[in-house]
Parts: structure tokens; C-alpha cells; sequence
């Protein structure tokens, strides 16, 4: 598109213009920048009480100060034991399916890994998903259906208060994910506070305690009231859907892109298995953190299929701004791609092409500016260092435990679609050949 109109600025709606500009993004996007969320877009998702769609700068910031403890650095570190057995549960699954001469269908255990793990995080125990015997779990489907809808979401937003008025025996037909997965988030959030109430302990993996225990229970300092059980509900649906289709998506992504690339697979390899004893015996997540290939791995993954493909949208505040030679009047709505930021030739050699090697040369710091997969500034997603610990703990043992190749998958399959997150056009599918580890092999589906 702006290479059709040769210009950085390209009119997309009445009211709407898209800027392909990443010093203008990083501007609108900065922590303390007057560009607000727009109401239109992030009132439209269906979970208008949960953090990632408030639109008051004050209430998002109080809500970020109470939630932001149960995800630092230090938190997440402690959790790290728990994160490595639920990832070494679903790396026995899968080898149970190659035991069974199946192939593995990686959206299915991706996910539900994920889902286990902000389900332990927001409610205080996994949802037991990896370890469902369904081909693919009724949640899992409610996300995949959430996801398909989204549009319809985004430009009918009374949509969400139709669905919530009209009888559950119409809705379920008509919006099944979106419905199932707020009974879902509904039935855990009663389950949670019945607990509190018999005075259960819900959590006792997490150091800060789980996200609803930190809206439910405000430190002194911070001015909160006590959230109505819809405001948990909606923070259930948003944690299980962002914090599991996006980690996910990058876990299959970077499983894809090793296996087609032999070299790459043969350095992540190596270095791996010089890193074993802080995989397989006595695991440490701070050395995987400092792995170098592994990052690039990681990194170029996040940069080359970016999570959130949906143009983000700011509105313009009431001065107006001026970029790129054009006035846009306050209450214009503002968008950036965070894939054409990732993919701009003036900062990737050859963006389209898969190289982990970018992120280790001397130039490597100069485009940490320009990678972006998580956004930035005071509205930047809050589990990002959760989602770095899931994504490199899953590759360490994965690649350091199974040899396999690509099954009946090709690069059309990989082709994707913008959904606000991403669906993608086929199904990923990966065979085990050997578990390392046991020195077992594995007949072929």
C-alpha cells in the first residue's frame, strides 16, 4: 500500500490514517506520549474491562501498578520450576504421540502448554490442557473461533452487548468462542473466589500470588475499588487469549523456521548440548537467557512473524500533529504496523529472509530500536518477560530432546491471516524421530 501510493502516509478510512514511519511510531508510542488508545478499536474486543483495553491513562496505570508485581523479573524466576515441569509434561505428551506413530499437530500443544501456564498465573492452577486426550481441546477451539471473529468484533462493537443480552442458546450459536470462553473464564474466576472464600489456598507456586489475588487485594498506597466479578472475568478472557495465542504462535514459528533451515538447526543444536547440564539435569533459566544463538533464534522469530499483525491504533490529541507534511486534526485515528517495522529493507538486509546471525554481528544493538514485537511504552504488553521465559524454555528442552522434521507441512501452510492475532493458513505438523534423551525411536505416522 505505500509502496503503491510511494508515501509513508496512506489514508485507510474517513477518519483513519496507517504511518509507516518507525521514528513517528516511536513518538506516538512513547511512555509518556498524549496519543491515546482509540475507544473505537479497543472498547470492540469483547473484554472492555480488562487492562489492554481500558482507555483512561490514570485507571490503566493504576491497574498496571497492581498487576505488574505477580509478572517481574524476580517472579517469573522463582516460578521457573514449575514453568520447567509443565513444559517437560508436554514434551512427554508429545512423545507419547510419536510412541503412537502420530504426527504432532504443534498449535494443539503450543497453546495448550500456554493456556496451562496463565491459567496457573491468573487462577491458580493450570487448566490441564497439554493432558487432554481430545485431538484438540474444547478451549483451544473457542480461541481459534474467538480469534475468527475478531473483525466482526472491531467494526460492530455493540456486538458485546448483544451477545451478553440475548439468551445463551442463541448466542452459543452465534459467537460460540467468544461465549465459551467467558464461561470458561467465568466458571474458573467462581471457582477461584469459592476457594478464597472456604479460605483455600488457591496458589502456592507464585511469590506475589495470582493475578486475581493482586486485584482483589490493592496494597495500602494505591486508591482501588474492589473489582465487580466482571471485571475479573474480562481479565480472565484477555490473559488466556493474549497470554496464550501469542507465545504460542512464536513457539510453532520457531520450531518451523529451525527445522527448514538445516545450518541453524546444527548451531542451536550445538549449543544446546553445550548447555545441557543447565537443561536436562539442573535447569536454569538464567543460562538459557544468555545463550546467544538462542536468542537470535528467538529474536529473529519475534521480528520475522510478529505476533499482533493488526495495525495498532492512537488517536491524535487535541493540538493536532503534523507528519510527514500533512495536518491530521485531533480525534484522527493514528495506525502502525509492527510487521512493516519488522520488515523495513532500511534496517533488515533481506527482511523477508530468516537470519538469527542479524542479532549477533557488531550491528546487532543498532536495530534493537527497531524491533518491536511486544510494543513500547506505558501500554507495551505486561507479560512480556513471562512470554520470553515460556518461548526459550520450550525450544531448550524441545530441540536439546527431539530430533524431527516437518510432516506434510510446506510454506503455503505457513501463510497467515491478520485476525488482530494471527490464524494461520494450514496446520503445522512436526514428526519426533528420536528422543535424545531415552535414545528411543520412533516409527514413522
Amino acid at each position: 500500500m505505500h509502496a503503491t501510493y510511494k508515501s509513508a502516509i496512506v489514508r485507510t478510512g474517513p477518519n483513519q490514517v496507517h504511518v509507516n514511519d518507525p521514528e513517528v511510531y516511536k513518538n506516538t508510542f512513547a511512555s509518556a506520549s498524549p496519543f491515546d488508545k482509540s475507544r473505537f478499536f479497543y472498547s470492540s474486543v469483547g473484554v472492555g474491562d480488562a487492562i489492554g483495553a481500558i482507555m483512561d491513562r490514570k485507571q490503566h496505570h493504576i491497574r498496571r501498578t497492581l498487576l505488574s508485581p505477580g509478572l517481574r523479573a524476580n517472579v517469573i524466576l522463582s516460578y521457573s520450576p514449575n514453568l520447567h515441569k509443565l513444559v517437560m509434561n508436554c514434551a512427554d505428551v508429545m512423545s507419547g504421540q510419536a510412541r503412537q506413530a502420530k504426527s504432532i499437530n504443534l498449535l494443539r500443544y503450543t497453546r495448550s502448554l500456554t493456556v496451562d501456564v496463565i491459567g496457573d498465573f491468573t487462577f491458580g492452577r493450570p487448566m490441564g490442557l497439554v493432558n487432554e486426550e481430545d485431538e484438540m481441546p474444547e478451549l483451544i477451539r473457542d480461541l481459534q473461533d474467538f480469534s475468527s471473529q475478531f473483525h466482526l468484533w472491531k467494526h460492530f462493537p455493540l456486538l458485546r452487548k448483544l451477545v451478553t443480552a440475548i439468551p445463551k442458546s442463541i448466542s452459543r450459536k452465534w459467537m460460540p468462542g467468544f461465549v465459551q470462553l467467558r464461561e470458561k473464564s467465568t466458571a474458573a474466576v467462581n471457582e477461584y473466589l469459592a476457594g478464597k472464600q472456604a479460605g483455600k489456598p488457591v496458589s502456592n507456586t507464585l511469590k506475589e500470588g495470582t493475578f486475581l489475588d493482586l486485584l482483589l487485594n490493592p496494597p495500602e498506597k494505591i486508591t482501588s475499588e474492589a473489582p465487580k466479578p466482571s471485571v475479573l472475568i474480562d481479565e480472565g478472557c484477555a490473559f488466556i487469549t493474549g497470554g496464550s495465542d501469542t507465545t504460542g504462535f512464536t513457539m510453532e514459528n520457531a520450531t518451523y523456521l529451525v527445522l527448514r533451515h538445516p545450518s541453524c538447526l546444527q548451531k542451536l543444536r550445538q549449543e544446546l548440548d553445550e548447555a545441557s547440564r543447565h537443561i536436562k539435569d539442573v535447569f536454569s533459566p538464567q543460562h538459557l537467557l544468555q545463550l546467544p544463538f538462542l536468542s537470535a533464534v528467538v529474536k529473529e522469530t519475534l521480528r520475522l512473524y510478529t505476533p499482533a499483525a493488526s495495525p495498532l491504533p492512537r488517536t491524535v490529541p487535541d493540538d493536532g500533529v503534523m507528519i510527514h507534511g500533512h495536518f491530521l486534526p485531533d480525534g484522527t485515528i493514528l495506525t502502525h504496523s509492527l510487521y512493516l517495522i519488522h520488515h523495513n529493507p532500511n534496517f533488515f538486509t533481506n527482511p523477508k529472509s530468516f537470519q538469527p546471525e542479524r542479532w549477533l554481528g557488531s550491528s546487532a544493538k543498532d536495530l534493537e530500536q527497531y524491533y518491536v514485537p511486544f510494543s513500547k511504552g506505558s501500554r507495551s504488553c505486561i507479560g512480556m518477560t513471562l512470554a520470553y521465559h515460556e518461548i526459550y524454555t520450550y525450544l531448550a528442552i524441545v530441540f536439546s530432546r527431539f530430533d524431527m522434521e516437518l510432516f506434510n507441512t510446506t510454506d503455503r501452510d505457513m501463510e497467515w491471516r491478520d485476525h488482530f492475532f494471527v490464524k494461520r493458513k494450514g496446520v503445522l505438523k512436526v514428526r519426533i524421530v528420536r528422543d535424545r534423551w531415552s535414545g528411543e525411536e520412533f516409527t514413522s505416522p
